[in-house]
């Protein structure tokens, strides 16, 4: 089994750089597709400068911000534009895949480098990067001015002195806006239902899970409840902070009754008011614990430390492993035949290591849907959590404080 890579944090002191804008834009942005149809659709955005005004470096950035209201800083993301091979051109393009944020947008901007990150959890690719124009500066000061950056020495550029934006992209949205979207079975304390939970932006329409024996075909169904929070419930920064708290959408859960054991079921989940449903997935209800026999066996998919991956580069750590073990798992489940009873999935705590920052929920919930949406899907405190909590078991907290 996969495992996920062990957890570097760097902590970036606090330093007063300012981010100017160019006065006026020097490239242009274009996306493939605007609005995007669904959650994590590729997007590819092209960029072309224009070079009587600007003359490509290879520390040009693309930045990615939700919402677009956000300050240079707060940005969720970024890619350097020399990925692409012919990015000496002037011109190239970069595919993002964006995760729906319901009523809020995203915005592309270019830099001609990083901009200081308002996350003080940083990781090491952003690290690299903030700190080198930094270095490069304290450098020039002793070398009596002179610019140490090539780019900036080029007949064609505009001596740049930090961070500065080049050109900003339109909004960029989804076509739905409440999309149903992180879809997690998980267990009652009746060995025929289970509980589904999922999230939208609706906040008007019963959420609604229909379902049935054969793909396609649902006579059954069942609505719930719907609850959210904001803000202010938050305990502490970051989480608390307008940078990094996101709207979450509405939490939905919806309680599934009068299932067999070892049957497959089919189902949607959305809103039937609207007609707004999910894909098809499909899952095998487990067999009740008072049916089984001696001879039956329950497999157990067992993991902690997830994290998450994202397509492009981020201000705080990810984990590369995170996306593997998810799709490593989810082949294992689907060819394990030995289990007679049923699978399950238990996620041994420290989940997303979103760190306060709502943004990298809607990723982890994106990554972990396939095994949420197939199997009861449980999940337990981890230790990270329970190092500041007086209620956690003593083992997990000699552990964390060890």
């Amino acid at each position: 089994m996969y495992r996920t890579a062990a957890v570097v944090i760097l902590f970036v002191a606090s330093v007063s750089v300012g981010v100017v804008s160019a006065q006026q834009d020097v490239c242009t942005l274009s996306p493939s597709i605007n609005p995007i149809a669904a959650s994590m659709d590729p997007l590819t955005v092209s960029w072309q400068f224009d070079l009587s005004k600007y003359t490509p470096s290879e520390n040009d950035v693309i930045a990615i911000y939700t919402p677009s209201s956000s300050d240079d800083s707060n940005y969720i993301g970024f890619e350097l534009l020399n990925t692409d091979p012919d990015w000496k051109s002037g011109q190239g393009s970069v595919t993002f895949e964006l995760a729906n944020v319901r009523l809020d947008d995203y915005e592309f901007r270019v830099f001609n480098r990083l901009p200081l990150p308002s996350t003080p959890y940083v990781s090491d690719k952003t690290n690299q990067l903030v700190h080198k124009y930094h270095r490069l500066q304290k450098l020039a000061a002793r070398r009596g001015g002179k610019s140490l950056d090539a780019s900036h020495d080029h007949p064609h550029s505009m001596k740049l002195a930090g961070p500065t934006r080049l050109c900003t992209s339109e909004s960029i949205t989804f076509q739905n806006p409440n999309e149903p979207l992180a879809g997690h079975l998980t267990l009652t304390d009746d060995d025929t239902s289970l509980l589904f939970m999922f999230i939208s932006g609706d906040r008007n329409n019963s959420p609604t899970v229909r379902w049935g024996l054969a793909s396609g075909n649902y006579p059954y169904s069942a609505t719930g409840s719907s609850s959210t929070y904001a803000r202010g419930d938050m305990c502490d920064a970051p989480a608390n902070t307008t940078a990094a708290f996101r709207d979450p959408g509405m939490i939905h859960e919806i309680t599934l009754s009068q299932l067999e054991g070892g049957q497959r079921y089919y189902y949607q989940f959305g809103h039937a008011a609207t007609e707004n449903w999910s894909p098809e997935y499909s899952f095998v209800m487990p067999v009740a614990s008072t049916a089984l026999a001696p001879s039956d066996v329950t497999s157990v998919f067992a993991f902690g430390d997830l994290g998450e991956t994202f397509t492009f580069q981020t201000p705080q750590e990810q984990y590369p492993n995170a996306i593997k073990t998810v799709e490593y798992l989810a082949a294992e489940a689907a060819r394990d035949n030995s289990s007679t009873s049923g699978h399950y999935v238990l996620h041994i705590g420290d989940l997303s290591y979103a760190r306060g920052y709502a943004y990298q929920w809607e990723y982890f919930h994106a990554i972990t849907t396939p095994l949420a949406t197939a199997y009861p899907y449980l999940v337990s405190i981890g230790m990270s959590v329970c190092a500041r909590s007086s209620d956690c078991p003593l083992f997990w907290r000699s552990i964390a404080v060890s």
